[in-house]
């Protein structure tokens, strides 16, 4: 007879004379207290429920992070911001993208998520995140990008993933209008932002280039 007590989520397993719930096909029970599988089974459960808390605890972190960030406040970055946004003003193709921009929630830092994606990039400027406009120090350094124009181009594929799109649409979005804002091969070609957004565009939106 089985001496262990058996588990109340098992039901098989409270029958004292059934050896791993009737199931020795598919189950082993080398210490007498649990079919193998079943052990398994609640390990990989436990990792799941682990792996989805830490999930929650890191959503929660960044969503903290978003309403309470720093907001956009010193006067100079604010006229800069300003500076990129009137690029975008005249272009009648872009003026939903200008007026999103115009009234974004503007946070001075970027969402945690997003300090690993500036390691791999090599560079990253501004992020939209939970209906927020993360804007990063990078974003205001002149070596970096150079003009409001520049800025127009980071600014404008933000935009777009506060409309609700995509990758895709973002790049895409950028890399079709960008002669009507001014964003043209020549000069800008030999700048970081033109490279890095010509490769993300081609592995985002290879359509574009064939």
């Amino acid at each position: 007879m089985d001496t262990h007590g058996g588990d109340p989520q098992s039901p098989g397993s409270l029958h004292k004379y059934l050896y791993v719930s009737n199931d020795a096909v598919n189950l082993v029970d080398p210490t007498g207290k649990d079919g193998l599988l079943d052990s398994l089974i609640a390990s990989a459960m436990n990792i799941v429920i682990a792996v989805a808390a830490v999930v929650a605890v890191a959503t929660a972190l960044e969503y903290v992070t978003s309403v309470f960030g720093k907001s956009l406040s010193d006067p100079k970055e604010i006229n800069t911001v300003d500076a990129a946004i009137a690029v975008l003003d005249p272009v009648q193709d872009l003026y939903s993208e200008a007026q999103v921009l115009r009234t974004a929630k503007y946070r001075r830092s970027k969402p945690p998520y997003l300090y690993g994606v500036c390691i791999y990039k090599g560079g990253c400027f501004a992020a939209a995140h939970y209906g927020f406009l993360f804007l990063d120090d990078q974003f205001f350094d002149q070596n970096l990008l150079h003009d409001s124009v520049e800025r127009a181009a980071v600014l404008l594929h933000e935009a777009f993933h506060l409309e609700g799109g995509n990758e895709h649409d973002a790049y895409a979005g950028v890399w079709v209008n960008k002669e009507q804002f001014g964003w043209t091969e020549t000069p800008y070609s030999h700048y970081f932002l033109w490279g890095q957004v010509k490769a993300e565009t081609m592995n985002a939106a290879p359509e574009l280039f064939q």
